[in-house]
């Protein structure tokens, strides 16, 4: 049930976010990605780790409602320092060099509004999955979704759709769903789950010191790694190259569906299996999550790369087909993705963020190179190769792949593991080849000029004919065997009365 949701409410913000690319344009709406991911980075700054802190703190064991309390201080901190600093401190230069020539009250709206969706909503979400009020958090998850869904398209369609009402929409909403998520749950947590009494703040202060404290410098370089890639890209490439990546990076993030369904559940359940030295629970956890989130990944980007300029031309129009190339290559970025946020999360989860933090500042200090090198012109004192959001795709998925691979190294050495990496090479060759051979098989088939809708009714039927014939032929992709799925069947058709 979690994960159809979770499917529900990510399709129902992708095609929000479709909606608005559409009614915005490539101007406005690199601008709005632009100010988004810039945002985005400062609140990480802002966090220092603390939000991890929180959720694995609070998954651990019950705490007192002061606990919640103090984080939201924490929370209200982050927003009041950058407001007082934007609104009444900066001076209007530093506004337009920063942020591009924005003006102040646009920034403004753009900060609130993305730290609303991303800290304030998120600190309602952790809190009630970490008390285990999952299908409450689900249940109000899916409705912020289709009422932004359903405001975004009634905009659009009647004309009033600007960067303006989008930050306000953004804003409203999530905090309208924030102060509902935190009623809710003040009245439906049970007595018997609530702490005599809280912590002393000394004895939470430390808890929080000794997990944050390796975090604070990967949070420094975390900052000028998001930054420099948002703002490089704006200042060569321009708000339209910008709105091409943003594009492709939100079409890539459709194959990350299952992976966001389950990591929450994913770092709760190896934190408890950690703090009772489970350690063979753990293994298990992390070797079929891994597999089967990496083969439904790359199955997802097998079956939507091919098509990456049709896919352009229909959903976006012609006016975002210049963000083909970038899409194409994007859409190779979930596959590897799903492994990297998975290996966070267990490190995470079981207290070993020093390998994280010194894994991750090494590659985002390269990739700060790596950024310069693809997209500064030519003819610059330090010349790069320009190549706009072409480039930027380019090192996100390069990058990516050597950066995830170090890390599980790293952990197999920490668990004492094998180091588990035939099935990313077996399994990326078939799935990433049913694609091209479900596209080869359905234009073969089709005259040229076929309906839309039968052309990707075939191309995905055949995929999922070829993709079946992987798993059966190659079940060790998922860490099970042929019997697993014969079963997995089987039960499946008791349920649903076949046979």
């Amino acid at each position: 049930m979690t994960l159809v949701v979770n499917i529900l409410r990510a399709l129902l913000n992708f095609a929000a976010g479709i909606v608005i690319a559409r009614g915005l344009g490539p101007q406005d709406y690199g601008r709005f990605i632009f100010l988004v991911g810039v945002f985005v980075a400062l609140r990480n700054l802002l966090d220092m780790g603390a939000t991890q802190a929180f959720y694995s703190l609070l998954c651990r064991r019950a705490r007192h409602g002061t606990f919640i309390t103090r984080y939201a201080f924490w929370v209200f901190l982050q927003h009041l320092i950058p407001i007082l600093a934007i609104g009444l401190v900066f001076p209007a230069s530093w506004i337009s060099a920063v942020w591009k020539n924005e003006t102040r009250a646009m920034v403004l709206l753009g900060f609130v509004a993305t730290m609303a969706q991303h800290q304030v909503w998120n600190f309602a979400v952790m809190t009630g999955e970490a008390r285990r009020r999952t299908t409450l958090v689900q249940g109000l998850r899916l409705g912020l979704g289709l009422s932004h869904a359903g405001l975004a398209v009634g905009l659009w369609l009647s004309g009033l759709l600007d960067l303006w009402l989008v930050f306000g929409l953004i804003l409203v909403e999530h905090l309208l769903a924030t102060v509902l998520a935190f009623g809710l749950l003040a009245r439906t947590e049970p007595e018997a789950a609530r702490p005599e009494g809280p912590d002393r703040p000394r004895k939470e202060l430390k808890e929080y010191f000794e997990f944050c404290r390796p975090l604070i410098p990967y949070t420094y370089v975390g900052f000028a790694y998001e930054f420099a890639d948002r703002w490089l890209l704006q200042q060569f490439g321009g708000s339209v190259e910008q709105a091409y990546y943003g594009v492709g990076y939100q079409f890539a993030a459709v194959a990350l569906l299952a992976t966001a369904s389950i990591l929450r559940i994913f770092w709760k359940e190896v934190a408890e299996a950690d703090e009772r030295e489970d350690s063979e629970t753990v293994r298990l956890l992390y070797t079929r999550s891994s597999r089967c989130l990496f083969f439904f990944a790359a199955a997802t980007s097998g079956l939507l790369l091919p098509w990456s300029q049709e896919i352009i031309s229909v959903v976006l129009g012609e006016s975002f087909i210049g963000g083909a190339p970038a899409l194409a290559i994007m859409l190779l970025y979930p596959i590897h993705q799903c492994l990297g946020q998975l290996c966070g999360t267990l490190l995470y989860a079981t207290g070993r963020t020093r390998e994280h933090v010194v894994i991750g500042m090494g590659f985002m200090l390269f990739s700060m190179a790596a950024s310069w090198l693809l997209l500064a012109p030519s003819t610059g004192q330090i010349p790069g190769l320009s190549l706009g959001s072409v480039g930027l795709s380019i090192k996100m998925v390069g990058l990516q792949f050597l950066h995830v691979n170090v890390m599980m190294w790293v952990i197999s050495k920490i668990r004492s593991w094998k180091y588990d990496w035939k099935f990313q090479i077996v399994g990326m060759s078939l799935l990433l080849g049913a694609g091209w051979v479900a596209r080869e098989v359905t234009t073969l088939v089709l005259p040229s000029g076929a309906h839309l809708a039968t052309v990707a009714t075939l191309a995905l039927l055949v995929h999922g004919v070829l993709v079946l014939t992987v798993l059966f032929a190659c079940p060790w992709l998922v860490a099970l065997e042929r019997r697993d799925l014969f079963q997995a069947i089987e039960t499946a058709s008791r349920k649903l009365g076949i046979g």
